[in-house]
């Protein structure tokens, strides 16, 4: 079985990439730690040549004659393995290792123009790179003796996301790691045990129970109940809107540090149940994952940061102020596409500002509604029971 080694060939995707997304990048972050990992993996496929033919694609004079000093001192026939050179690339190390009896493919792209040209400019990248060894060897004319010398791993530090403004977007679930596959089968059974569960309204810190429930049903399924959550009345309606009112008489007074502290708790507490509420999202709209948490941070670091304001103007004799106040009651209605993330950004603006919520989630996603309020009440919220 041919094998073929290579090294950096989208090093400038999977960096960009990965940072993006703020996962740990999966490359080396040094070229220095590349040729000398390239150099350990060629010894172990010459070592395993009974079982694979090992292909060692690349340009670079070192890591061509490690390969050559390995396979001489296990006294490997020239013909046991290959290298591999772009068609019209150092050209005369290729006619130095055929002159050497070594078999040496050249290979070029083949194909539509588009790919082509984008293969063309990850090639550019790499050949004209400030670490490139055809750049130090053919432009900047590098000494032999330095170009020939064994790699140096850079021993650094974890590479971190970057951070804007203090906010970071949590890094999305990695389904390529068998943990993550096995947890969210696992979810995705527990909350099946769930379906046809009933839920109740919440009005002023209690949970109230009425004979009329919208029915959530699995789109993929419409015969299967996800759960049932109690509908409110006209009287109901406006028995929440007495309750929020009471409690908004306190809240507007909060601390802005305070209020800020119960989103950063709910994004917390969505972080742990992170695969139960997809596995939600997955049967109750056929979604699998959401933004709900870089929401609450969001909306968290606004206020605090809003809270602080400097004032460019000084006047003898005065003392002046500027902060924001909450407007009072706000009624959000959220739709079915963002079933998580929309509410959670909308409940969690109006709270942060110093505002109560009247809340109604989508008729189509009703449970992660109340699986919202659930989160919220399990962060710290406590909303003062309205007087009948």
């Amino acid at each position: 079985m041919l094998l073929r080694l290579v090294k950096g060939a989208y090093w400038d995707y999977e960096t960009v990439v990965n940072r993006q997304k703020g996962w740990p990048v999966p490359v080396f972050l040094k070229k220095e730690e590349t040729d000398s990992n390239y150099e350990d993996l060629t010894r172990i496929l010459l070592e395993n040549i009974e079982y694979v033919r090992p292909a060692i694609a690349s340009h670079n004079i070192r890591s061509i004659s490690h390969a050559v000093a390995v396979a001489d001192s296990m006294k490997l026939p020239s013909g046991a393995f290959e290298f591999q050179m772009i068609f019209g690339m150092a050209e005369p190390v290729r006619s130095a290792l055929k002159n050497m009896n070594f078999r040496v493919r050249s290979y070029t792209p083949v194909g539509e123009l588009i790919p082509g040209m984008a293969y063309l400019i990850r090639r550019l990248l790499e050949n004209t790179s400030n670490q490139s060894f055809l750049r130090k060897s053919f432009s900047d004319q590098v000494g032999l003796d330095e170009l020939l010398k064994p790699p140096q791993p850079v021993s650094e530090g974890a590479d971190a996301p970057i951070l804007a403004y203090g906010l970071s977007n949590e890094p999305l679930t990695d389904f390529s790691k068998a943990e993550n596959r096995r947890n969210m089968k696992q979810a995705l059974e527990q909350v099946r045990k769930d379906f046809t569960k009933r839920y109740p309204l919440s009005i002023g810190g209690r949970a109230v129970w009425t004979d009329h429930n919208i029915v959530s049903v699995n789109p993929a399924n419409p015969e299967e109940v996800v759960g049932l959550v109690s509908s409110a009345s006209i009287g109901q309606a406006e028995n929440a809107i007495d309750a929020a009112r009471l409690a908004w008489s306190q809240w507007r007074k909060a601390p802005v540090e305070k209020r800020a502290e119960y989103l950063f708790q709910a994004a917390e507490e969505i972080r742990k149940r992170r695969f139960e509420l997809m596995a939600l999202e997955v049967y109750e709209v056929g979604k699998t994952w959401s933004e709900a948490i870089d929401h609450l941070e969001y909306y968290a670091r606004e206020m605090i940061r809003l809270s602080r304001v400097d004032l460019p103007w000084h006047y003898p004799g005065e003392d002046n102020e500027y902060y924001y106040l909450g407007r009072g009651v706000a009624a959000l209605i959220s739709p079915w596409n963002f079933p998580l993330a929309i509410p959670a950004g909308m409940v969690s603006a109006a709270l942060v500002t110093g505002n109560c919520v009247i809340f109604k989630p989508s008729s189509l996603a009703p449970v992660l509604g109340w699986r919202l309020v659930d989160i919220f009440r399990s962060a710290g919220f406590r909303p003062r029971r309205a007087s009948r």
